[in-house]
């Protein structure tokens, strides 16, 4: 890959709320924040980019939030059941043994009930992998998975477990051996069964010239909405797909992200959207950004726009379903590549479907990071990839966990240096794993 594409890539991210790149990425990526205390949020404004070969830093200063603003989603994460926030914070970091597989970043990673399972993503010189492993934390043994012929080569892919199979789709794989003339979407996706260890490729599917924007399972298909704002639904026991109704967005807004949620009844699917209204011979112009939430029936294939009740959310980067109400934690506020303000003492927000009502969460102490965050079953666990100074400081790999029933943070003890933005965790129902240069484990 060529480092202007890497520097685009770099300056994109920081662009959009400073969230992890989309492509291979061997610069580091480090986020400093300052934080003033002053009268009714008063702030300079300011963002600073400075964009090196292999470095990018970016400053921000104090500024009020923007409603309306946006991030962009990763791949959503296993969710488990089990520990409560007072759990957690009895939990301590420690080491696992390295895997048997090259270090990697933004590779498909699944719990499976049994094992964390490792496959594909990207080296820190844009190699695309075709390789994965398997950690079983009981035995604290990791093994080589079968390779996957047939399936493409990919990173940044969105992975689901469907109950018997690692399930591939989207991401994101290079036009050329040595990825020197760009990227594309991978294609049809593959199917890993961890117990027979054999893979499968995935029936070509209506999506699979689109990028993936979110997927989630039902428990019978896997539900794929794209950038084209296309949705398809995908049966893994018979290996076919079906198109579904795209979201009903206006067609001159583009897709940033959707981050979704399976209710057991419906689909959620929040619509980063933004349009740029910009003259090609001035440059002037303007640029909106919002969020739409949307709920797919899946009985009737219709979709609903949900105007929402109370304050809606300024940025969702991902959410989850209790079994009563989605926990929306807070996220980044996208600004496109606009110089808006940044936005502090940022809180998370509970989204009542039966109500259409949003009520606040208690700002949480990594919150303006703002964090990566995983629900347990019980408890929201926050990980800083920021550093803030001032009344509020926090550090890279700072911890907390949020309590749902008293609305309390709790900090934790500081993730070791292997656990980065570009290792998310797992949940396993009793801990977190995470894969990285150094895999880790956080638990008992």
């Amino acid at each position: 890959m060529s480092e202007s594409v890497k520097i685009t890539s770099l300056l994109h991210a920081a662009a959009e709320g400073f969230e992890p790149p989309t492509t291979p990425d061997p610069a580091t990526l480090r986020t400093r924040a300052r934080r003033r205390r002053g009268a009714q949020r008063a702030a300079g404004v300011g963002v600073a980019v400075l964009a090196l070969i292999g470095t990018v830093t970016v400053s921000i200063q104090r500024e009020p939030a923007r409603r309306g603003e946006l991030t962009t989603a990763p791949p959503a994460t296993t969710q488990g059941t089990g520990a409560t926030a007072k759990d957690l914070s009895a939990y301590r970091w420690s080491e696992l043994p390295v895997a048997p597989i090259d270090p990697r970043d933004q590779a498909a990673l699944v719990w499976t009930g049994r094992e964390m399972v490792v496959w594909g993503g990207v080296t820190r010189d844009g190699h695309i992998l075709a390789d994965g492993a398997a950690f079983d934390p009981t035995r604290s043994q990791w093994r080589p998975i079968a390779g996957s012929i047939g399936v493409p080569v990919r990173y940044g892919a969105t992975s689901l477990w469907t109950g018997a199979e690692l399930l591939v789709v989207g991401g994101q794989t290079a036009l050329d051996a040595n990825s020197r003339n760009g990227v594309a979407p991978a294609g049809r996706g593959g199917a890993y069964d961890p117990a027979a260890d054999r893979w499968r490729p995935v029936a070509a599917g209506p999506t699979d010239a689109e990028r993936v924007l979110a997927a989630v399972w039902t428990g019978r298909e896997a539900i794929v909405v794209t950038s084209e704002r296309s949705v398809a639904a995908y049966d893994p026991a018979t290996d076919r797909w079906r198109s579904l109704s795209p979201i009903p967005e206006a067609a001159e807004r583009e897709l940033v992200s959707v981050v979704a949620v399976w209710t057991g009844g419906q689909l959620l699917a929040w619509a980063l959207w933004t349009h740029r209204d910009i003259s090609p011979v001035t440059g002037s112009g303007k640029i909106a950004w919002g969020i739409d939430l949307f709920s797919l029936d899946l009985a009737t294939g219709q979709w609903t726009l949900r105007p929402g009740q109370g304050e809606k959310p300024i940025g969702v980067k991902v959410a989850y379903w209790t079994g009563e109400e989605v926990l929306i934690p807070a996220a980044g506020v996208f600004r496109g590549f606009s110089s808006g303000p940044a936005a502090f003492d940022r809180y998370g927000l509970r989204y009542d479907p039966g109500t259409d009502t949003y009520t606040p969460m208690r700002h949480g102490p990594l919150d303006d990071g703002p964090p990566e965050s995983y629900w347990t079953g019980a408890a929201i666990f926050s990980l800083s990839h920021s550093i803030v100074t001032g009344p509020d400081p926090m550090d890279d790999r700072d911890t907390a966990a949020w309590d749902p029933s008293a609305d309390r943070w709790t900090r934790l003890e500081r993730a070791p240096a292997g656990v980065t933005y570009q290792t998310p965790l797992l949940w396993t129902g009793r801990e977190f794993l995470s894969y990285g240069i150094q895999p880790a484990r956080f638990g008992r």
